[in-house]
C-alpha cells in the first residue's frame, strides 16, 4: 500500500509541478502582488500533500502571517512535507533560503526563481552570507522569508530538535524584523527523513507570538537563538499535543 501511495505521490509531483511551476513561472512577471500564482503555488502544495497522505490538517496562529509586514518564519524541520504544508496555511507569499542545488532542476528551479526564493550555497560561505544579506533586504521590503535553523530534517528516531546554524540570526539581527516561531508535529510520518515511501498521517502546525529582535544585534546572536529555540519546542510540543486531542 506504501509503495502505491508512493508511486501516486510521484506522479502527482510531476504533474502539478509541471502544470502549476510553470504557470507560477510566467505569471511571476507581472503579478507582482502575487494575486494569482501565489494560490497556484498552495494547489500544488495542497496536493503534493494530500497525494502523500495528509489526512488532517490542524493550523493555529495562521493569522499571524496576514499584517503584511516583513517577517522571518522560523521552524523545526521534520520532513520535505514542512515547506508545502507552511505554504498551504500563509496567505501571504513566503520565501525560503533553501539549497542552490534545488534551482537546477528544470520547472521547478524557474518557478522558485520567479518567486523570490532565495538560493543558499552552505559549501561556499562567501555566497552563504551573501544569500543572508539578499534575505534580509527582502525582509525589510516587507516579504516573509522561511527558515529552518536546524539546517535539515531530523530522523524519524531523533526525539529532540537538531543544532540550529547561526546564520539564520545573523540575518534576523541585521533586518530587525519579528521572527515568528513555528512548531511542527506529525509530518515526520508522511515521509520520515531516509524513507523511500510516503504513509498516512495528520499534521499540525501551530504559529506563535512574534518575537521582538530590535534589542539584539549581531554580537547576541547567541541569546536570540536561545530564545527561539525554546519558543520552538514549545510550540512543537503544542502541535503534537493538538494532534493527541483530535
Amino acid at each position: 500500500m506504501h509503495r502505491l501511495r508512493t508511486i501516486f505521490a510521484v506522479l502527482t509531483l510531476l504533474v502539478m509541478t509541471v502544470l502549476c511551476g510553470l504557470s507560477v513561472f510566467v505569471l511571476a512577471f507581472f503579478d507582482r502582488k502575487a494575486r494569482l500564482w501565489w494560490p497556484i503555488s498552495r494547489a500544488w502544495s495542497w496536493a503534493l500533500l494530500h497525494a502523500c497522505g495528509l489526512q488532517r490538517f490542524e493550523v493555529r496562529g495562521a493569522e499571524r502571517l496576514g499584517s503584511g509586514d516583513g517577517a522571518i518564519l522560523m521552524s523545526n524541520h521534520e520532513s520535505y512535507m514542512d515547506p508545502p504544508a507552511l505554504m498551504l496555511l500563509s496567505p501571504v507569499p513566503i520565501r525560503f533560503l533553501t539549497k542552490h542545488t534545488l534551482f537546477l532542476f528544470p520547472v521547478f528551479g524557474w518557478a522558485m526563481w520567479a518567486m523570490g526564493m532565495v538560493p543558499i550555497n552552505r559549501g561556499r560561505q562567501d555566497k552563504a552570507f551573501a544569500s543572508i544579506d539578499r534575505a534580509a533586504r527582502d525582509i525589510r521590503a516587507g516579504k516573509v522569508v522561511l527558515v529552518f535553523p536546524e539546517g535539515t530534517r531530523v530522523a524519524l528516531d531523533q526525539p529532540e530538535m537538531l543544532p540550529f546554524k547561526k546564520g539564520a540570526f545573523v540575518m534576523a539581527a541585521r533586518a530587525h524584523v519579528p521572527i515568528i516561531p513555528v512548531g511542527i508535529a506529525g509530518s515526520r510520518h508522511i515521509l520520515p527523513k531516509g524513507w523511500n515511501w510516503v504513509r498516512n498521517h495528520d499534521v499540525a502546525v501551530v504559529l506563535g507570538e512574534p518575537i521582538d529582535t530590535s534589542g539584539f544585534d549581531v554580537a547576541s546572536k547567541d541569546e536570540l537563538m536561545a530564545l527561539v529555540r525554546e519558543r520552538i519546542e514549545a510550540l512543537r510540543a503544542e502541535a503534537q499535543t493538538v494532534l493527541d486531542r483530535s
